[in-house]
C-alpha cells in the first residue's frame, strides 16, 4: 500500500511537470479523469514536445534558452482545424521529427555491434556514449549512385556491317526533313 501511494505521488509529480513544460498549470490534469477522452489528453501531453525556451514556468530543463537541436531537422506545417483528427496528425507529425534513437556505452557497443548494425539499417541512430558523454553517432550510409562504366557491354552483341555503312541519298533526305 506505502509503495502505490508512493507510485502515485512520483506520477503526479511527473504529470504536472510535464504539463508546466507545455506552460499549463497542474490542474490540467483533472481533464485526465474526464471518462472516454481524458487519458487521450493525457498521451497528448505526455509524448508532444513543451514550449521551446522560457515560458512561465522557468526555463526548458533539457535545453535552457536554446531550441532542441533536433527540431529543424525535418519541417511539417502544422494541419489547420480544432478537432481530434486534426490534434492527432500534428501529434504524429511532430513525433516524425524525432527518428528512433538508441544509446549505448562503449563496452555495449563492442560486445553488441552486430545487433547494433541491424538496429541502424531498420532506420534508428545509435549514439555512443563514454561517462554519459556522446562521442560518436551511428547513421545509415546512403548508397551512392552507380555510374554507368563505359565498355561494360563490350563482347555480348555484335553489329552488323552494314550498321557502318553511309544511308543511301533518299533515306537521307528524310532524316534532313528534305523528302516526303
Amino acid at each position: 500500500m506505502a509503495v502505490g501511494g508512493v507510485l502515485v505521488v512520483a506520477h503526479l509529480a511527473v504529470a504536472v511537470r510535464r504539463l508546466h513544460d507545455h506552460d499549463k498549470t497542474g490542474r490540467f490534469y483533472l481533464l485526465a479523469f474526464v471518462p472516454l477522452i481524458g487519458w487521450l489528453f493525457a498521451l497528448f501531453m505526455m509524448l508532444t514536445p513543451g514550449t521551446e525556451g522560457e515560458n512561465s514556468y522557468g526555463c526548458d530543463p533539457c535545453y535552457g534558452d536554446e531550441p532542441p537541436p533536433r527540431m529543424s531537422r525535418r519541417s511539417f506545417p502544422e494541419t489547420p482545424g480544432k478537432g481530434i483528427g486534426a490534434m492527432a496528425l500534428n501529434l504524429a507529425k511532430r513525433l516524425a521529427k524525432f527518428p528512433p534513437m538508441t544509446s549505448v556505452s562503449v563496452h555495449e557497443a563492442k560486445t553488441h555491434l552486430s545487433r547494433l548494425l541491424k538496429q541502424v539499417e531498420a532506420g534508428e541512430e545509435v549514439v555512443i556514449m563514454r561517462n554519459k558523454e556522446p562521442v560518436a553517432r551511428i547513421v545509415r550510409e546512403t548508397p551512392a549512385e552507380k555510374k554507368p562504366l563505359l565498355g561494360a557491354f563490350k563482347g555480348q552483341f555484335t553489329l552488323d556491317e552494314r550498321f557502318f555503312e553511309p544511308l543511301p541519298d533518299d533515306e537521307l533526305a528524310l532524316w534532313n526533313g528534305e523528302g516526303d
